[in-house]
């Protein structure tokens, strides 16, 4: 395996790792460097995606409702679909390959589990896209660690990244679901997904002497 990091670059993920507020002239000083370094070799991380910048949010403050989707697929074609068709979905935290009796695993969140019940039954377990099996697995007992990633991304009109729209849904018609977070058809709580800037309206030219 080649070794894309050395020793100093994995001090630099350590002290981030440990509090990511840490300024880059304080990684300095315990290593030794100039901030300009710490910086050059972070921006070196972050451009060979080695590692990514981001926001962890704790769960458990927010009284977030997770579960652990284990997909079962009807084969190799089903799962790849799968994949591309889910991958931008601001609910779920992470999605893998799996070895063994299932295809995928996916670890979803919801304001509530009335709302994790409704996007799952409406969105996820909906899809006509190869689903033969799903275990759900909801979450007891978070012991370590509470934070997990978000999947920030810009909202858009009422179509969700898997091409559903919230505006036709029955169900977000008659209020039992609050909405895709990245639309801006979401009436939730949990509204991480960033506003698309719009283009500032130009004047008219006035090419009139």
């Amino acid at each position: 395996m080649d070794q894309k990091i050395d020793g100093i670059d994995q001090q630099i993920i350590g002290w981030l790792g440990k509090d990511a507020r840490t300024t880059l002239s304080e990684i300095g000083r315990k290593l030794d460097l100039s901030h300009v370094a710490i910086r050059n070799r972070l921006v070196n991380l972050c451009e060979n995606n080695i590692i990514k910048m981001g926001v962890l949010i704790n769960i458990l403050e927010l009284n977030i409702e997770v579960v652990y989707l284990l997909i079962q697929t009807d084969g190799a074609a089903s799962t790849r679909e799968l994949i591309n068709r889910f991958k931008e979905c601001p609910r779920i935290i992470q999605m893998s390959t799996v070895l063994g009796q299932f295809d995928l695993i996916a670890t979803v969140f919801a304001e509530d589990k009335h709302q994790l019940e409704t996007i799952l039954r409406t969105c996820i377990l909906r899809s006509p896209h190869g689903i033969r099996n799903v275990s759900v697995l909801s979450v007891g007992r978070l012991v370590s660690p509470p934070y997990f990633p978000v999947n920030f991304k810009l909202k858009h009109n009422g179509v969700t990244p898997c091409d559903l729209n919230c505006y036709e849904c029955e169900e977000y018609e008659l209020e039992h679901c609050l909405g895709c977070p990245a639309t801006s058809a979401y009436k939730g709580s949990l509204d991480f997904c960033l506003e698309e800037e719009k283009e500032e309206e130009k004047e008219p030219r006035n090419d009139s002497p």
